[in-house]
């Protein structure tokens, strides 16, 4: 199937998802679906297979892709996702300490061995940042500007300008929500230890 609900409406085109789901599993063959809809990707497969170029990216169950995808083009393509590229200050076990500018952050990792001084390329998707108080004494936290909010009925979407690092996407509950965001208003960001992801800067 090449793209085959690309020309109906999101709720139409919901409905047959469901549709096709279910013929699936009463005829008990492979379909094959093509779709650049990252959404529908992950919600009517058991195996995702990203591709780029003809070339093939990296292959998983959605749940693998989205929360661990192997490269940064994989994290971008499936999902949002914060780049952050730094460098390892101190390893402690499975705790690394690495900086990016003059800014430093704490990360837990596994299977990987790091060293002084390697690059580390780490993913973080919006949803897994929290905007605290500017006073927090959290480990990982970064300072900016609010300079985008986009409400999209159950999330809310928050672009802000950090200090030092760039550009970030922060994705909120909106019905959990208690704050009132403006453009222009200093926040500060935080995530655990945990939140992020190493990647590699290739794309297969």
């Amino acid at each position: 199937m090449d793209e085959p609900l690309g020309a109906l409406d999101k709720k139409l085109r919901s409905n047959v998802q469901t549709q096709f789901k279910h013929i699936h599993e009463s005829i008990g063959v492979t379909v094959v679906y093509v779709t650049h809809d990252q959404e529908e990707a992950l919600s009517m497969s058991d195996r995702v297979v990203i591709m780029n170029h003809g070339r093939v990216v990296q292959v998983g169950s959605p749940q693998e892709l989205y929360e661990r995808p192997s490269t940064v083009f994989a994290s971008k393509f499936i999902g949002k996702s914060n780049i952050l590229r730094g460098v390892v200050n101190q390893v402690d076990g499975n705790k690394i300490l690495y900086s990016i500018a003059d800014k430093y952050f704490q990360q837990l990792v596994s299977n990987e061995n790091f060293s002084k001084n390697d690059e580390i390329i780490l993913a973080l998707r919006p949803e897994k940042i929290t905007i605290a108080k500017v006073e927090s004494n959290e480990v990982n936290i970064l300072v900016g500007r609010i300079i985008d909010i986009t409400y999209f009925g159950s999330t809310i979407s928050v672009n802000v300008e950090t200090d030092s690092v760039g550009e970030f996407i922060v994705e909120v509950q909106a019905w959990k929500n208690q704050e009132t965001f403006e453009e222009g208003q200093k926040i500060s960001l935080t995530w655990s230890l945990d939140a992020a992801f190493t990647v590699k800067d290739i794309e297969s």
